[in-house]
């Protein structure tokens, strides 16, 4: 076994009593020439008795401030300043002890008193090495001043020396307002900034909305404490089938007497009826042709929109809107959610409600409008109640083009209508997925010829094409997009009509598919799947390709009206679209290259909403825009 090494080195004691000497250390320079404690004592006595010291800074001193303290044998040392008083501050001088903090002079005394940095106790303090350092000399003047003040003055009578403190702040600030008449510059410049009129506030030209009295109800009362008995709770039990609505309008010509909302004032009757024979001798002209200048973007981006071009024209959320092709006068048709037919004189700014003109000939919404190929002076109107009506301006009347009955009491209902010869409607009905042609030389209460297009589903819209009126084209909520042929038809009502060709690319709902109105050789499609898709339907095989398809938001949701696009009555290659976008805004596109090209695009500080639907008039530079409140936009 090996022999155990000792040594002098004792365990755990921290090597007390060893052999091994420590070195010696030596003090550096910086420690040699440190101030003995004397002398650091001898400095301190010299500080605490001083003073004449004064902080020599041109800036107000504040808390954590680094300041120069001179004293009175004009040596300056630095200080940190801790609190802050009334002409005095506590500074710290570096690298003393905390026991050499003094009170100094500060050399700005003319400082207003702040509440935070004043205490109510006494202003003597004591140094911690137990000596008193000097008051503040001016502010223990000010505070004798003061106090005579205070004794004459009957407001600080009571108060303590914080409130008193606080409402002398108060007289010296509203003193300083006044001098440099603080008030006045605030409400001048209020008055140069506030805008005069916020141009984002709906029109109020047009119809007036009534305002609703607000139904006061009695104050409930508790049975139990009256002392009778409680009523027994009547519960909520659903029927099988929810009551039909009784149909107000019945199934007859109906003159404007009944339809027109102030036909019980004489004098808005008879205006209305002087109204409406202006536009009955009213004469388009079809020769001169708008926006046919070249290139487009120059025609259509001097557009403008102006607060007289804008106008409430029926009470609710538009589901049509269609203008007058004759410029004098320049009427715009509207139909809205509750039944209502609004027409708008659009020059005529000074003339009762604006010119705006409102009938009621349907019971529920007014989805589709136009204006008669065979007198263009006449409205034709489709709406959900399951009828479409002519507006007869001669004779100042609603006559029916149709209104099955037995289609009626089943619950159908049609949605839009299209023109197909000055005699001839094609018609759709609801989810019965047919379409009827009507002849207004024949009974309005039945229709010629019925055509199942769809198996149960909806024909949403439907377009005759100018050139080949047997050809119509319509689209469902499946996305489905078809071209029918009405001479393929057989005598079967029951038997689907098998299309010509198929649009290929929707893949939701369509809200609007429309041939162009001149040749027929383009189709313009707007799907829920966010696109804009254009056709060459200049030949018609089994199915189709989009041309061009461009993203578009097509999202409205529940409370807008679906976007529909329109094309330029008499002008090949351009059409008008609604927009989501913001700033709020119409779009102007040109398809003639076969491409979609956006040229313009319609906004103004009057338009502040959702134009779903829009027109333009064949004859002169105007395009007109519908939103859900019932408002007209007008860019011209």
């Amino acid at each position: 076994m090996a022999k155990r090494k000792v040594t002098n080195i004792t365990p755990g004691r921290g090597g007390m009593k060893h052999d091994i000497k420590k070195p010696i250390n030596k003090r550096s320079e910086a420690a040699k020439a440190k101030p003995s404690k004397s002398v650091v004592k001898a400095h301190g006595m010299q500080l605490l008795s001083s003073v004449e010291s004064r902080i020599v800074s041109k800036e107000t001193p504040v808390v954590g401030m680094e300041v120069k303290v001179e004293w009175e044998d004009n040596t300056t040392y630095t200080a940190k300043v801790l609190v802050v008083e009334e002409g005095k501050c506590l500074v710290h001088y570096k690298g003393w002890s905390a026991k050499h903090d003094e009170w100094v002079v500060s050399n700005t005394t003319g400082k207003r008193t702040v509440l935070s940095e004043v205490s109510n106790i006494n202003v003597t303090r004591k140094g911690v090495v137990g000596k008193t350092v000097i008051q503040n000399k001016n502010f223990v003047a000010l505070a004798a001043s003061d106090n005579t003040e205070d004794e004459n003055d009957p407001e600080m009578f009571g108060l303590c020396e914080y409130e008193k403190i606080r409402l002398r702040n108060i007289r010296e600030r509203e003193a300083m307002f006044e001098e440099l008449k603080i008030n006045e510059a605030k409400s001048d410049a209020s008055l140069s900034v506030t805008p005069a009129l916020n141009r984002q506030a709906p029109s109020r030209r047009g119809l007036v909305s009534e305002r609703k009295e607000k139904e006061v109800l009695p104050a409930r009362k508790s049975a139990r404490l009256r002392g009778g008995k409680v009523a027994e709770i009547e519960r909520f039990v659903p029927l099988l089938e929810p009551p039909s609505e009784e149909r107000s309008l019945p199934l007859e010509t109906l003159s404007i007497s009944t339809t027109y909302t102030k036909s019980s004032d004489p004098s808005s009757l008879s205006h209305t009826r002087a109204f409406l024979s202006s536009i009955s001798q009213a004469k388009s002209n079809k020769i001169a042709i708008s926006f046919n200048s070249s290139p487009l973007k120059s025609s259509t981006s001097s557009l403008k929109v102006t607060e007289e071009q804008v106008a409430k024209v029926v009470p609710g959320r538009i589901f049509s809107l269609s203008l007058h092709h004759s410029p004098s006068p320049l009427v715009v048709a509207v139909g809205d959610k509750g039944g209502y037919v609004g027409l708008w004189d659009i020059l005529s700014t000074n003339g009762p409600n604006h010119g705006v003109h409102l009938y009621k000939p349907h019971d529920r919404p007014v989805n589709c409008i136009s204006w008669d190929i065979a007198n263009n002076n006449n409205i034709v109107s489709t709406s959900y109640d399951g009828t479409t009506r002519l507006f007869d301006m001669d004779k100042q009347e609603h006559t029916l083009l149709y209104g099955e009955k037995e289609f009626l009491e089943s619950g159908g209902w049609t949605s839009c209508h299209a023109q197909v010869t000055p005699d001839t409607f094609l018609i759709s009905q609801g989810t019965a997925g047919t379409v009827v042609m009507v002849d207004r030389r024949v009974a309005w209460s039945s229709p010629v010829t019925t055509y199942k297009v769809f198996d149960r589903l909806h024909p949403k819209t439907v377009s005759v094409h100018p050139l080949q009126n047997s050809l119509f084209l319509t689209a469902n909520n499946k996305g489905g997009c078809y071209i029918f042929d009405t001479r393929k038809a057989g005598s079967s009502t029951s038997k689907l009509l098998s299309p010509v060709t198929e649009f290929l690319g929707h893949t939701r709902s369509l809200s609007s598919c429309k041939f162009s109105p001149v040749s027929g050789n383009q189709v313009v499609t707007m799907s829920s799947d966010d696109k804009l898709r254009l056709f060459n339907t200049s030949t018609t095989p089994a199915t189709i390709s989009p041309q061009c398809q461009v993203r578009h938001n097509n999202q409205t949701g529940r409370w807008l009206t679906p976007l529909r696009a329109t094309w330029h009555p008499a002008r090949e290659g351009m059409l008008v679209t609604g927009s989501m976008e913001r700033p709020r805004q119409m779009e102007v596109w040109e398809t003639g290259s076969g491409s979609l090209d956006m040229v313009s695009r319609l906004r103004g500080e009057e338009l502040g909403s959702v134009c779903s639907l829009v027109d333009i008039h064949p004859s002169m530079e105007v395009v007109v825009g519908g939103n859900i409140s019932g408002r007209v936009h007008v860019f011209m």
